[in-house]
């Protein structure tokens, strides 16, 4: 159930639609907290868009910063792990080529299993929230000014969140420049 799909505006969700991507994450997050030794530390799996936010996935944001704050807040070493959008696998995977393709003329990329894996090895569970999305962030303000998308305090105030896993083809343009 934490995997439930339920894509729309804020303004179109009902509280059940609402609470049905919402209340799995939370209550299996809870529960496996609740249920596990004292001394164990856990690595959540949240999103990015916990951080950026999506204007069709705004029940995913709120399901993914509860995470991300849970993280921070928690007195056992928990790691919340806000990752971009899998290529290979996951829910994105699954819903084909034009899928793709709106993720990518956002600016973000897919994370190839190898560099997820890769920086999900090199963090460790300390109370935090690390970010590992892949994306051309040049693209990513471009399409948020072209879509008017505004409210994003977090990239328009701060710039882009820290990147561990880049996106090679922008690395090697932005050193071009």
């Amino acid at each position: 159930l934490a995997g439930a799909v339920d894509d729309g505006p804020a303004s179109s969700l009902s509280v059940d639609r609402f609470n049905k991507v919402l209340e799995p994450k939370i209550d299996a997050t809870l529960h496996l907290l609740d249920c596990a030794p004292a001394k164990t530390s856990f690595v959540l799996f949240s999103s990015i868009y916990g951080l950026l936010g999506a204007p069709q996935l705004t029940h995913y944001a709120a399901a993914y910063a509860f995470l991300d704050a849970l993280a921070q807040n928690h007195d056992r070493d928990v790691l919340s792990v806000s990752w971009g959008v899998w290529g290979a696998v996951g829910m994105a995977h699954r819903f084909g080529d034009a899928f793709k393709t709106s993720i990518e003329a956002t600016g973000l990329r897919f994370i190839d299993l190898d560099q997820g894996f890769d920086a999900l090895f090199h963090l460790e569970p300390r109370g935090h929230v690390a970010a590992i999305p892949c994306a051309d962030w040049g693209d990513y303000v471009q399409h948020r000014r072209r879509r008017r998308l505004k409210n994003q305090p977090l990239v328009d105030h701060f710039g882009p969140p820290v990147v561990i896993v880049d996106d090679p083809p922008a690395r090697q343009t932005a050193s071009k420049q």
